[in-house]
């Protein structure tokens, strides 16, 4: 009866050790959560000061060509989409966030963020660099005509910087924003299977 009693005791004991506290799961989901958010936000709050920059050069230059004045708002018009769409990717952080009380909700609004993020980084990205490319190459324009040399320099720096961005910088941080969104996932699948 005491073997019984040992192997019993062995069994709660091994349970207990491998079960993880529900509560310091979901600790990390709001962790991971939280530094996305503040990653977009950041994101936001850059945007937002070059778009009042990209202001100040509108109306602080005088232009001569009615060109350069139509790049720059088309600039600020892709900027301000920018902002739009990652406040909606935050608004759904927010509302997942809403649902942490039901783990199988919760994950599904994770699974729903994480498509909406691909899409994000895979359409609405490559738009916004398209759109970008295209008036930062008519704001240029003017420049070019002052100045070939100037002109073809800005040109050249410009496309490399982009170049840049889009080829080094840009799958760094799809990487990334995936791993902690997976992370999430994973976190929020192991509190279902204990519950």
């Amino acid at each position: 009866m005491d073997n019984f009693k040992n192997l019993q005791d062995s069994w709660k004991k091994q349970d207990s050790l491998n079960i993880p506290d529900v509560e310091a799961l979901k600790a990390n989901v709001n962790k991971l959560r939280n530094q996305l958010v503040r990653k977009n936000v950041m994101a936001i709050v850059a945007l937002v000061v070059t778009i009042a920059v990209m202001f100040a050069i509108l109306f602080g230059i005088d232009f001569d060509y009615m060109s350069t004045k139509i790049a720059l708002l088309g600039v600020i018009f892709t900027i301000s989409g920018a902002i739009v769409f990652l406040i909606k990717l935050n608004n759904k952080m927010y509302k997942a966030d809403k649902l942490l009380g039901s783990s199988k909700t919760y994950l599904q609004e994770l699974k729903n963020f994480k498509l909406e993020q691909a899409n994000f980084q895979q359409k609405v990205i490559a738009g916004y660099f398209l759109l970008l490319t295209t008036f930062m190459a008519i704001y240029f324009y003017e420049i070019y005509q002052m100045n070939k040399w100037i002109g073809i320099s800005a040109y050249v720096f410009t496309g490399l910087w982009i170049l840049f961005v889009w080829f080094v910088m840009r799958p760094r941080q799809i990487a990334k924003n995936e791993q902690r969104i997976n992370e999430m996932i994973a976190e929020v699948e192991r509190i279902e299977e204990q519950l």
